[in-house]
């Protein structure tokens, strides 16, 4: 099993913004986490079991989490938010479907990870795609895809 140091049980995951810690039992309630290894985890940076309610981060995401790196804290928001939006009842789909956009949960779980870390009403006052990804650690790549969403024109 994963560290029983970095394990769930009432301690703590990084917030999406800033240095502050929180409960993921605060925002997904009936959730615990957990941190395994690359050898358990494969290419799966992070997984959401409803069935158990556990929400599971590989070690080298989770460190980079801790240590602000952009991607990985994008990665972490979108596992919450899988447990968030889906609970019980995350829905895989079969290989080749393509539902309507806002009805596929990898969507739905990017959306929310972009609007945790990048609240539209501070992203609409920026200038520019390296201005927000400063501000908020996250990639241009996501930042770009939050303006692309909101509908909102910004420099390069």
């Amino acid at each position: 099993m994963g560290d029983p140091v970095a394990a769930g049980n009432g301690r703590s995951l990084p917030a999406g913004v800033g240095s502050d810690r929180v409960q993921l039992g605060q925002i997904a309630p009936g959730y615990d986490y957990d941190v395994l290894d690359e050898d358990e985890m494969g290419d799966r940076h992070g997984q959401v079991e409803p069935h158990r309610r556990m929400l599971t981060l590989r070690t080298d995401v989770y460190e980079r989490i801790l240590d602000h790196k952009g991607r990985d804290r994008f990665t972490g928001c979108h596992e919450v938010g899988h447990a968030v939006l889906h609970g019980r009842t995350l829905n895989r789909l079969a290989p080749g479907i393509r539902p309507a956009r806002y009805c596929d949960p990898e969507w739905q779980a990017n959306t929310f990870a972009g609007a945790i870390l990048m609240p539209e009403h501070m992203v609409r006052a920026m200038r520019s795609v390296g201005e927000i990804a400063d501000e908020f650690g996250v990639t241009r790549d996501a930042a770009e895809v939050r303006c692309r969403i909101l509908g909102v024109t910004v420099h390069p």
